[in-house]
């Protein structure tokens, strides 16, 4: 993992962690450089490391995602650690850094959807999790007035989470995508999703009245 080594020509964290089921012996016979950042891969406490993908969020979700995907395949970070993280950090800190690591565990959620549901013990409340993450964070985008993150953000995620029962028990989310797919010039889709519902929480019936109302001034 790029961002616990400075150096370019350091080993990678799955090569050190593939390393760990040597004895303590066997470690110190290894140069000493190599032996430290072993023991520094082996000992690095989760919520350490979840601290440091925070940071390298700021500059790159990509880069972010992947580390987050590259440690959950490597057994070496909880997905519901991440999950809970990025909740807490857009709680306690509404910022684009918190926005930006968010997205990273909504897109590393994406990516390892099928791995996560075979191997992980989820259940239909992470998928809420999940949605709710990505309307948190489209929410916090829009506060800083930050339209395409917050369109980036409002479905994020696997579409798993995406379903009726999910957008009744979230109409704030709802309206939220629609009122977004609106300024993206989306307004019949923003109409129409909305219409489909077997009924508007007073959220979304304001939603849809108000884009149904700037619609027929255009």
């Amino acid at each position: 993992m790029k961002c616990l080594f400075r150096s370019r020509n350091a080993p990678s964290l799955r090569a050190l962690s593939a390393l760990c089921v040597f004895s303590a012996t066997s470690v110190f016979r290894l140069a000493p450089v190599a032996a430290a950042l072993l023991l520094a891969a082996c000992d690095e406490p989760e919520p350490v490391r979840l601290e440091k993908i925070y940071t390298a969020s700021a500059t790159s979700v990509a880069t972010a995602q992947s580390q987050i995907t590259a440690q959950w395949t490597a057994g070496e970070l909880r997905i519901m650690s991440a999950l809970g993280m990025a909740h807490d950090r857009l709680d306690e800190k509404p910022n684009a850094n918190s926005v930006a690591f968010a997205l990273a565990v909504l897109g590393a959620i994406a990516e390892l959807e099928g791995p996560i549901t075979r191997k992980s013990d989820v259940n239909e409340f992470f998928w809420m999790r999940t949605g709710t993450l990505a309307g948190k964070a489209a929410a916090v985008a829009m506060r800083l007035n930050d339209v395409p993150t917050a369109t980036a953000a409002v479905l994020a995620g696997p579409r798993r989470w995406q379903n009726d029962a999910y957008w009744m028990q979230n109409p704030a989310h709802d309206a939220l995508v629609s009122y977004l797919l609106h300024m993206n010039g989306k307004t019949g889709e923003a109409l129409a999703r909305l219409r489909d519902r077997p009924e508007m929480a007073p959220e979304v019936q304001r939603a849809y009245e108000q884009i149904q109302g700037a619609g027929a001034e255009r």
